[in-house]
Protein backbone atom coordinates (compact mmCIF):
# COMPACT_ATOMS: atom_id res chain seq x y z
CA UNK A 1 0.00 0.00 0.00
CA UNK A 2 1.49 3.54 -0.96
CA UNK A 3 1.85 6.09 1.69
CA UNK A 4 -1.34 8.33 1.63
CA UNK A 5 -0.42 11.98 0.56
CA UNK A 6 -2.56 15.21 1.43
CA UNK A 7 -4.21 13.99 4.67
CA UNK A 8 -4.27 15.09 7.74
CA UNK A 9 -0.86 16.51 9.11
CA UNK A 10 -1.16 15.32 12.52
CA UNK A 11 -1.91 11.76 11.04
CA UNK A 12 1.34 12.46 8.43
CA UNK A 13 3.46 13.23 11.43
CA UNK A 14 2.55 10.16 13.60
CA UNK A 15 3.17 8.14 9.89
CA UNK A 16 6.85 9.47 9.79
CA UNK A 17 7.56 9.06 13.65
CA UNK A 18 6.88 5.77 13.81
CA UNK A 19 9.01 5.20 9.99
CA UNK A 20 11.85 6.63 11.93
CA UNK A 21 12.09 4.65 15.19
CA UNK A 22 9.17 2.73 16.15
CA UNK A 23 10.18 1.83 18.89
CA UNK A 24 10.97 4.85 20.46
CA UNK A 25 8.34 6.82 19.00
CA UNK A 26 4.90 4.63 19.58
CA UNK A 27 3.70 6.23 22.89
CA UNK A 28 3.91 9.63 21.02
CA UNK A 29 2.86 8.62 17.75
CA UNK A 30 -0.23 6.94 19.55
CA UNK A 31 -0.96 10.09 21.53
CA UNK A 32 -1.34 11.77 18.60
CA UNK A 33 -3.07 9.68 16.67
CA UNK A 34 -5.78 9.24 19.14
CA UNK A 35 -6.10 13.16 20.29
CA UNK A 36 -6.35 13.86 16.20
CA UNK A 37 -9.40 11.16 15.97
CA UNK A 38 -11.24 12.51 18.98
CA UNK A 39 -11.06 16.08 18.15
CA UNK A 40 -12.06 14.99 14.82
CA UNK A 41 -15.94 17.10 14.01
CA UNK A 42 -18.39 14.76 12.62
CA UNK A 43 -20.54 17.93 11.90
CA UNK A 44 -18.71 18.56 9.28
CA UNK A 45 -18.14 16.59 5.93
CA UNK A 46 -15.26 13.89 6.27
CA UNK A 47 -12.84 14.71 4.09
CA UNK A 48 -9.64 13.43 2.97
CA UNK A 49 -7.32 16.06 3.52
CA UNK A 50 -8.25 16.93 7.03
CA UNK A 51 -11.14 14.68 8.01
CA UNK A 52 -12.52 11.36 8.69
CA UNK A 53 -11.94 9.93 5.17
CA UNK A 54 -7.83 10.60 5.62
CA UNK A 55 -7.55 9.42 8.80
CA UNK A 56 -8.93 6.57 8.53
CA UNK A 57 -6.42 5.99 5.32
CA UNK A 58 -3.55 6.85 6.96
CA UNK A 59 -4.56 4.06 10.44
CA UNK A 60 -5.13 1.50 7.70
CA UNK A 61 -1.62 2.42 6.16
CA UNK A 62 -0.12 1.94 9.51
CA UNK A 63 -1.39 -1.24 10.11
CA UNK A 64 -0.79 -2.52 6.54
CA UNK A 65 2.77 -1.56 7.20
CA UNK A 66 2.88 -2.97 10.33
CA UNK A 67 3.92 0.44 11.72
CA UNK A 68 1.43 0.04 14.43
CA UNK A 69 -0.52 -3.00 15.66
CA UNK A 70 -4.04 -4.22 15.36
CA UNK A 71 -6.72 -5.77 12.69
CA UNK A 72 -7.68 -3.19 10.64
CA UNK A 73 -11.68 -4.66 10.39
CA UNK A 74 -11.85 -4.17 14.03
CA UNK A 75 -9.71 -0.83 14.40
CA UNK A 76 -11.99 0.27 11.49
CA UNK A 77 -15.59 -0.97 11.70
CA UNK A 78 -16.92 2.27 12.96
CA UNK A 79 -15.17 4.26 10.15
CA UNK A 80 -16.58 1.86 8.11
CA UNK A 81 -20.22 2.38 8.91
CA UNK A 82 -19.81 6.16 9.10
CA UNK A 83 -18.28 7.22 6.09
CA UNK A 84 -20.64 4.40 4.51
CA UNK A 85 -23.53 6.26 5.23
CA UNK A 86 -22.26 9.36 4.39
CA UNK A 87 -22.15 8.27 0.78
CA UNK A 88 -25.43 6.62 0.84
CA UNK A 89 -27.41 9.91 2.55
CA UNK A 90 -25.43 12.92 2.39
CA UNK A 91 -25.73 14.90 -1.11
CA UNK A 92 -22.09 15.42 -2.41
CA UNK A 93 -21.73 18.79 -4.64
CA UNK A 94 -17.67 18.58 -3.83
CA UNK A 95 -16.21 15.83 -6.03
CA UNK A 96 -12.05 16.17 -5.36
CA UNK A 97 -10.24 14.23 -3.50
CA UNK A 98 -8.79 16.51 -0.93
CA UNK A 99 -12.43 17.76 0.24
CA UNK A 100 -14.85 15.58 -0.89
CA UNK A 101 -16.60 12.62 -2.33
CA UNK A 102 -13.29 11.21 -4.23
CA UNK A 103 -11.40 12.01 -0.87
CA UNK A 104 -13.82 8.74 0.44
CA UNK A 105 -13.60 6.62 -2.35
CA UNK A 106 -9.51 6.52 -1.75
CA UNK A 107 -10.33 5.52 1.70
CA UNK A 108 -12.60 2.54 0.55
CA UNK A 109 -9.86 1.59 -2.05
CA UNK A 110 -7.52 1.73 0.63
CA UNK A 111 -9.35 -0.77 2.12
CA UNK A 112 -9.17 -3.87 -0.21
CA UNK A 113 -5.18 -3.26 0.32
CA UNK A 114 -5.60 -4.69 3.94
CA UNK A 115 -3.94 -7.71 4.58
CA UNK A 116 -7.38 -9.62 5.49
CA UNK A 117 -8.88 -8.11 2.46
CA UNK A 118 -10.89 -11.11 0.78
CA UNK A 119 -14.04 -11.82 -0.70
CA UNK A 120 -14.57 -13.97 1.52
CA UNK A 121 -14.37 -11.19 3.73
CA UNK A 122 -17.21 -9.26 4.89
CA UNK A 123 -15.64 -6.07 5.32
CA UNK A 124 -13.99 -6.45 1.96
CA UNK A 125 -17.08 -7.34 0.32
CA UNK A 126 -18.82 -3.90 2.03
CA UNK A 127 -16.34 -2.01 0.70
CA UNK A 128 -16.92 -2.86 -2.62
CA UNK A 129 -20.64 -2.32 -2.37
CA UNK A 130 -19.73 1.05 -1.19
CA UNK A 131 -17.15 2.08 -3.82
CA UNK A 132 -20.51 0.63 -6.42
CA UNK A 133 -22.41 2.95 -4.83
CA UNK A 134 -19.43 5.97 -5.24
CA UNK A 135 -20.00 4.68 -8.53
CA UNK A 136 -23.10 5.19 -9.21
CA UNK A 137 -23.33 8.81 -7.62
CA UNK A 138 -21.02 9.49 -10.77
CA UNK A 139 -23.32 7.97 -13.24
CA UNK A 140 -26.06 10.41 -11.56
CA UNK A 141 -23.70 13.34 -11.84
CA UNK A 142 -22.78 12.52 -15.27
CA UNK A 143 -26.16 11.90 -16.45
CA UNK A 144 -25.22 8.13 -17.96
CA UNK A 145 -28.68 6.50 -18.70
CA UNK A 146 -30.62 4.57 -16.08
CA UNK A 147 -28.86 6.51 -13.82
CA UNK A 148 -30.50 10.26 -14.44
CA UNK A 149 -33.63 11.17 -15.71
CA UNK A 150 -33.36 12.15 -19.16
CA UNK A 151 -35.46 15.20 -18.70
CA UNK A 152 -32.75 16.52 -16.72
CA UNK A 153 -29.53 14.76 -18.59
CA UNK A 154 -28.02 17.94 -18.85
CA UNK A 155 -26.16 17.88 -15.06
CA UNK A 156 -23.95 20.68 -13.91
CA UNK A 157 -20.48 21.05 -15.00
CA UNK A 158 -17.44 19.38 -12.94
CA UNK A 159 -14.47 20.96 -12.80
CA UNK A 160 -11.01 20.60 -14.17
CA UNK A 161 -9.79 19.34 -10.84
CA UNK A 162 -12.82 17.04 -9.88
CA UNK A 163 -12.50 15.31 -13.73
CA UNK A 164 -8.91 15.03 -12.83
CA UNK A 165 -9.88 13.31 -9.07
CA UNK A 166 -12.84 11.29 -10.76
CA UNK A 167 -10.53 9.88 -14.01
CA UNK A 168 -8.07 8.94 -11.28
CA UNK A 169 -10.72 6.88 -9.14
CA UNK A 170 -11.72 4.98 -12.62
CA UNK A 171 -7.89 3.83 -12.93
CA UNK A 172 -7.82 2.60 -9.38
CA UNK A 173 -10.96 1.07 -9.09
CA UNK A 174 -10.25 -0.95 -12.55
CA UNK A 175 -7.41 -2.80 -10.87
CA UNK A 176 -10.35 -4.56 -8.71
CA UNK A 177 -12.26 -5.50 -11.09
CA UNK A 178 -15.52 -4.94 -9.16
CA UNK A 179 -17.76 -3.34 -12.34
CA UNK A 180 -15.37 -2.56 -15.17
CA UNK A 181 -18.05 -2.13 -17.55
CA UNK A 182 -19.63 0.68 -15.85
CA UNK A 183 -16.84 2.05 -14.74
CA UNK A 184 -15.43 2.35 -18.25
CA UNK A 185 -19.04 3.62 -19.80
CA UNK A 186 -18.57 6.73 -16.94
CA UNK A 187 -14.68 7.03 -18.46
CA UNK A 188 -16.30 7.65 -22.32
CA UNK A 189 -19.14 9.63 -20.67
CA UNK A 190 -16.36 11.99 -19.35
CA UNK A 191 -14.88 11.76 -22.36
CA UNK A 192 -17.74 12.71 -24.31
CA UNK A 193 -17.39 9.70 -26.34
CA UNK A 194 -20.87 8.32 -24.69
CA UNK A 195 -23.72 10.96 -24.97
CA UNK A 196 -27.23 10.20 -24.92
CA UNK A 197 -29.72 12.71 -27.09
CA UNK A 198 -31.92 14.68 -24.63
CA UNK A 199 -35.72 13.38 -25.53
CA UNK A 200 -38.35 16.21 -25.42
CA UNK A 201 -41.13 15.31 -22.94
CA UNK A 202 -44.04 14.41 -24.55
CA UNK A 203 -47.45 16.23 -23.89
CA UNK A 204 -49.40 13.68 -24.64
CA UNK A 205 -49.49 10.58 -21.77
CA UNK A 206 -51.95 7.86 -22.93
CA UNK A 207 -53.44 7.22 -19.71
CA UNK A 208 -55.31 3.07 -20.30
CA UNK A 209 -53.46 1.44 -18.64
CA UNK A 210 -55.00 -2.08 -20.17
CA UNK A 211 -52.15 -3.30 -21.19
CA UNK A 212 -50.19 -2.96 -17.80
CA UNK A 213 -50.50 -5.44 -14.87
CA UNK A 214 -49.09 -4.59 -11.37
CA UNK A 215 -47.91 -7.16 -9.74
CA UNK A 216 -47.56 -6.78 -5.71
CA UNK A 217 -45.88 -9.92 -3.65
CA UNK A 218 -46.28 -9.88 0.34
CA UNK A 219 -45.61 -11.50 3.18
CA UNK A 220 -47.46 -9.90 5.92
CA UNK A 221 -45.73 -9.25 9.52
CA UNK A 222 -47.99 -6.98 11.08
CA UNK A 223 -51.53 -5.11 10.92
CA UNK A 224 -49.50 -1.98 8.61
CA UNK A 225 -48.84 -4.37 5.98
CA UNK A 226 -52.07 -5.30 5.50
CA UNK A 227 -53.39 -1.46 5.61
CA UNK A 228 -50.57 -0.69 3.20
CA UNK A 229 -51.42 -2.53 0.63
CA UNK A 230 -55.35 -2.22 0.76
CA UNK A 231 -54.28 2.07 0.68
CA UNK A 232 -52.21 1.03 -2.39
CA UNK A 233 -55.39 -1.37 -3.81
CA UNK A 234 -57.60 1.97 -2.66
CA UNK A 235 -55.22 4.77 -4.14
CA UNK A 236 -54.35 2.90 -7.93
CA UNK A 237 -57.10 0.57 -8.59
CA UNK A 238 -59.09 3.58 -10.51
CA UNK A 239 -56.36 3.78 -12.93
CA UNK A 240 -58.07 3.13 -16.08
CA UNK A 241 -58.24 -0.81 -17.15
CA UNK A 242 -55.86 -1.16 -14.77
CA UNK A 243 -55.45 -4.82 -13.54
CA UNK A 244 -53.53 -6.56 -9.70
CA UNK A 245 -52.30 -9.35 -9.53
CA UNK A 246 -51.27 -9.94 -5.66
CA UNK A 247 -49.66 -12.82 -4.16
CA UNK A 248 -49.48 -14.04 -0.53
CA UNK A 249 -46.70 -16.68 0.18
CA UNK A 250 -46.33 -17.56 3.58
CA UNK A 251 -47.04 -20.51 6.02
CA UNK A 252 -50.61 -19.09 7.08
CA UNK A 253 -53.52 -17.14 5.10
CA UNK A 254 -53.75 -13.45 6.42
CA UNK A 255 -55.01 -11.77 3.32
CA UNK A 256 -58.40 -12.07 2.60
CA UNK A 257 -58.52 -9.91 -0.64
CA UNK A 258 -62.00 -9.92 -2.57
CA UNK A 259 -61.38 -10.53 -6.02
CA UNK A 260 -62.63 -9.21 -9.42
CA UNK A 261 -62.48 -8.64 -12.88
CA UNK A 262 -59.42 -6.04 -12.03
CA UNK A 263 -57.89 -7.77 -9.08
CA UNK A 264 -56.52 -11.33 -8.77
CA UNK A 265 -55.70 -12.37 -5.36
CA UNK A 266 -53.62 -15.99 -5.02
CA UNK A 267 -52.17 -17.82 -1.90
CA UNK A 268 -49.20 -19.81 -1.49
CA UNK A 269 -48.27 -21.72 1.39
CA UNK A 270 -44.73 -21.33 2.43
CA UNK A 271 -43.06 -22.47 5.61
CA UNK A 272 -39.56 -20.40 5.01
CA UNK A 273 -39.73 -17.83 7.63
CA UNK A 274 -37.65 -15.75 5.12
CA UNK A 275 -39.47 -14.36 1.86
CA UNK A 276 -37.94 -15.46 -1.17
CA UNK A 277 -39.13 -11.87 -3.02
CA UNK A 278 -37.31 -12.81 -6.19
CA UNK A 279 -38.51 -15.79 -6.89
CA UNK A 280 -42.57 -14.69 -6.32
CA UNK A 281 -41.96 -11.36 -8.32
CA UNK A 282 -40.85 -13.90 -11.16
CA UNK A 283 -43.74 -16.22 -10.61
CA UNK A 284 -46.29 -12.97 -10.99
CA UNK A 285 -44.09 -11.39 -14.09
CA UNK A 286 -44.63 -14.79 -15.99
CA UNK A 287 -48.54 -15.35 -15.22
CA UNK A 288 -49.42 -11.76 -16.34
CA UNK A 289 -50.81 -11.30 -19.86
CA UNK A 290 -50.22 -8.22 -20.53
CA UNK A 291 -47.17 -6.58 -22.39
CA UNK A 292 -46.22 -4.44 -19.42
CA UNK A 293 -45.80 -5.16 -15.78
CA UNK A 294 -45.12 -2.91 -12.98
CA UNK A 295 -43.50 -4.59 -9.91
CA UNK A 296 -44.87 -2.99 -7.08
CA UNK A 297 -43.77 -3.31 -3.00
CA UNK A 298 -46.64 -2.56 -0.91
CA UNK A 299 -45.30 0.36 0.98
CA UNK A 300 -44.33 2.49 -1.89
CA UNK A 301 -46.17 4.96 -2.98
CA UNK A 302 -45.63 7.11 -6.55
CA UNK A 303 -47.68 10.11 -8.09
CA UNK A 304 -49.92 9.20 -10.69
CA UNK A 305 -48.41 11.00 -13.84
CA UNK A 306 -44.86 9.77 -13.11
CA UNK A 307 -46.34 6.52 -13.61
CA UNK A 308 -47.71 7.30 -16.87
CA UNK A 309 -44.64 8.82 -18.05
CA UNK A 310 -42.46 5.12 -16.95
CA UNK A 311 -45.38 3.08 -18.62
CA UNK A 312 -45.16 5.45 -21.80
CA UNK A 313 -41.28 4.77 -21.96
CA UNK A 314 -42.07 1.54 -22.03
CA UNK A 315 -44.75 1.85 -24.73
CA UNK A 316 -42.48 3.65 -26.54
CA UNK A 317 -39.83 1.33 -26.59
CA UNK A 318 -37.70 3.67 -24.98
CA UNK A 319 -37.00 1.12 -22.30
CA UNK A 320 -37.28 -2.27 -21.44
CA UNK A 321 -36.92 -1.17 -17.65
CA UNK A 322 -38.06 2.24 -16.28
CA UNK A 323 -38.03 3.51 -13.07
CA UNK A 324 -41.12 6.07 -12.54
CA UNK A 325 -38.54 8.29 -10.06
CA UNK A 326 -34.98 9.45 -10.35
CA UNK A 327 -33.77 7.75 -6.93
CA UNK A 328 -34.79 9.41 -4.07
CA UNK A 329 -37.31 7.96 -1.86
CA UNK A 330 -38.69 10.19 0.96
CA UNK A 331 -39.40 7.83 4.13
CA UNK A 332 -42.76 8.42 6.01
CA UNK A 333 -43.04 8.78 9.54
CA UNK A 334 -46.12 6.58 11.27
CA UNK A 335 -48.04 9.72 12.10
CA UNK A 336 -48.04 11.01 8.20
CA UNK A 337 -48.71 7.15 7.16
CA UNK A 338 -51.39 7.06 9.19
CA UNK A 339 -52.98 10.15 7.92
CA UNK A 340 -52.45 9.38 4.49
CA UNK A 341 -53.59 6.07 4.55
CA UNK A 342 -57.07 7.65 6.22
CA UNK A 343 -57.18 10.36 3.34
CA UNK A 344 -55.04 9.14 0.78
CA UNK A 345 -54.28 13.45 0.21
CA UNK A 346 -50.82 13.90 -1.79
CA UNK A 347 -50.85 17.50 -0.90
CA UNK A 348 -47.87 17.21 2.75
CA UNK A 349 -46.30 14.72 0.71
CA UNK A 350 -45.47 16.54 -1.97
CA UNK A 351 -45.58 20.44 -0.27
CA UNK A 352 -43.46 19.27 2.40
CA UNK A 353 -41.30 16.46 0.85
CA UNK A 354 -37.71 18.40 1.80
CA UNK A 355 -38.87 17.89 5.41
CA UNK A 356 -38.57 13.63 5.29
CA UNK A 357 -35.42 11.74 5.34
CA UNK A 358 -34.49 9.78 1.74
CA UNK A 359 -34.59 5.46 2.42
CA UNK A 360 -31.41 5.86 0.40
CA UNK A 361 -29.77 9.26 -0.33
CA UNK A 362 -30.72 9.58 -4.29
CA UNK A 363 -29.68 5.67 -4.61
CA UNK A 364 -32.90 4.21 -4.88
CA UNK A 365 -33.16 1.49 -7.60
CA UNK A 366 -36.16 -0.72 -5.77
CA UNK A 367 -39.75 0.13 -4.08
CA UNK A 368 -41.07 -0.05 -8.10
CA UNK A 369 -40.39 -0.06 -11.56
CA UNK A 370 -41.85 -1.13 -14.72
CA UNK A 371 -40.77 -3.07 -17.66
CA UNK A 372 -41.44 -4.65 -20.78
CA UNK A 373 -42.42 -8.28 -19.74
CA UNK A 374 -41.11 -9.89 -22.63
CA UNK A 375 -37.79 -8.15 -22.89
CA UNK A 376 -37.38 -8.63 -19.42
CA UNK A 377 -37.88 -12.02 -18.93
CA UNK A 378 -34.81 -12.65 -22.26
CA UNK A 379 -32.71 -10.56 -19.62
CA UNK A 380 -32.91 -12.90 -16.52
CA UNK A 381 -36.39 -10.97 -14.82
CA UNK A 382 -35.21 -11.21 -11.17
CA UNK A 383 -31.86 -12.66 -9.84
CA UNK A 384 -33.48 -15.60 -7.62
CA UNK A 385 -30.26 -16.19 -6.04
CA UNK A 386 -31.07 -12.99 -3.69
CA UNK A 387 -32.89 -15.09 -1.23
CA UNK A 388 -35.08 -12.72 1.56
CA UNK A 389 -33.64 -8.78 1.77
CA UNK A 390 -30.69 -7.85 0.35
CA UNK A 391 -28.93 -6.04 -3.18
CA UNK A 392 -31.46 -7.66 -5.64
CA UNK A 393 -32.24 -3.89 -6.80
CA UNK A 394 -28.87 -3.02 -7.31
CA UNK A 395 -27.77 -6.31 -9.32
CA UNK A 396 -30.97 -5.62 -11.62
CA UNK A 397 -29.85 -1.86 -12.71
CA UNK A 398 -26.21 -3.33 -13.11
CA UNK A 399 -27.19 -6.47 -14.59
CA UNK A 400 -29.25 -4.57 -17.38
CA UNK A 401 -27.01 -1.67 -17.85
CA UNK A 402 -24.21 -4.49 -18.48
CA UNK A 403 -26.30 -6.23 -20.90
CA UNK A 404 -26.55 -2.60 -23.01
CA UNK A 405 -30.48 -2.69 -23.10
CA UNK A 406 -32.25 0.29 -22.36
CA UNK A 407 -33.15 1.96 -18.78
CA UNK A 408 -34.95 5.22 -18.29
CA UNK A 409 -36.04 7.11 -15.04
CA UNK A 410 -38.57 9.95 -14.75
CA UNK A 411 -38.33 12.89 -12.82
CA UNK A 412 -40.02 13.01 -9.01
CA UNK A 413 -39.76 10.98 -5.78
CA UNK A 414 -41.32 8.04 -4.57
CA UNK A 415 -43.06 8.15 -0.68
CA UNK A 416 -42.37 4.63 1.74
CA UNK A 417 -45.00 4.16 4.06
CA UNK A 418 -44.22 3.17 7.54
CA UNK A 419 -44.64 -0.22 8.67
CA UNK A 420 -42.34 -1.76 11.86
CA UNK A 421 -39.11 -3.64 10.50
CA UNK A 422 -38.98 -7.39 11.42
CA UNK A 423 -37.28 -10.57 9.88
CA UNK A 424 -37.92 -9.82 6.27
CA UNK A 425 -36.60 -5.88 6.57
CA UNK A 426 -33.13 -6.94 6.81
CA UNK A 427 -30.63 -8.97 6.62
CA UNK A 428 -31.46 -12.33 8.47
CA UNK A 429 -27.80 -12.62 9.95
CA UNK A 430 -24.03 -11.77 8.78
CA UNK A 431 -23.95 -15.22 6.76
CA UNK A 432 -27.10 -14.04 4.53
CA UNK A 433 -25.37 -10.01 4.24
CA UNK A 434 -22.14 -11.63 2.94
CA UNK A 435 -23.49 -14.23 0.52
CA UNK A 436 -25.85 -11.32 -0.92
CA UNK A 437 -23.23 -9.00 -1.45
CA UNK A 438 -20.94 -11.74 -3.07
CA UNK A 439 -23.55 -12.62 -5.64
CA UNK A 440 -24.07 -8.56 -6.24
CA UNK A 441 -20.09 -8.56 -6.46
CA UNK A 442 -20.30 -11.20 -8.89
CA UNK A 443 -22.40 -10.19 -11.41
CA UNK A 444 -21.35 -7.07 -11.64
CA UNK A 445 -17.45 -7.99 -12.57
CA UNK A 446 -19.22 -10.07 -15.90
CA UNK A 447 -18.72 -8.62 -19.52
CA UNK A 448 -21.75 -8.73 -21.67
CA UNK A 449 -20.66 -11.82 -23.14
CA UNK A 450 -20.23 -13.62 -19.87
CA UNK A 451 -23.50 -12.59 -18.73
CA UNK A 452 -25.30 -13.58 -21.47
CA UNK A 453 -24.48 -17.14 -20.90
CA UNK A 454 -25.22 -17.34 -16.99
CA UNK A 455 -28.43 -15.74 -17.85
CA UNK A 456 -29.22 -18.43 -20.40
CA UNK A 457 -28.07 -20.95 -17.45
CA UNK A 458 -30.53 -19.74 -14.87
CA UNK A 459 -33.03 -22.72 -14.15
CA UNK A 460 -36.15 -20.04 -13.39
CA UNK A 461 -35.56 -19.06 -17.44
CA UNK A 462 -35.29 -22.48 -18.41
CA UNK A 463 -38.44 -23.47 -16.42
Amino acid sequence: MEAPQNIHPEILSAIRLLSEDRNMNMDTAVSIIEDTVYNCDLSIYPDFSTGLAGIGCGIQYMICTGLIEGRADEVLEEWDQYLFSVVCFRMHTDLTHATGLMGIASYFLGRLEDLHAGDGNLSTVISKSVLLSILDILLIRLGVEGYASFEIREQSPISTIEKQDIKLFIRHFLQHNICNELALKLWDRMEQKYILPARKCENSICTDMGDVTIVIPIRVDSSIRIANLLTIIRLYSDLENIHFIIWEADNLQRLYIEESERIDYLFCRDNNPVFHHTHYRNEMIKQAKTPIVVVWDVDVLVPEEQLYKAVNDIRNRHAILSYPYDGVCYSLSSDISDNFRETLDWGVLLSEKEKFPTMFGQLTVGGIFVVDREKYMQAGMENEYFIGWGPEDIERLKRLTILALPVSRVTGSIYHLYHPRKLNSGYVDQSQNLSAKQELLRVCKMSRGDLLKEIADWSWICK
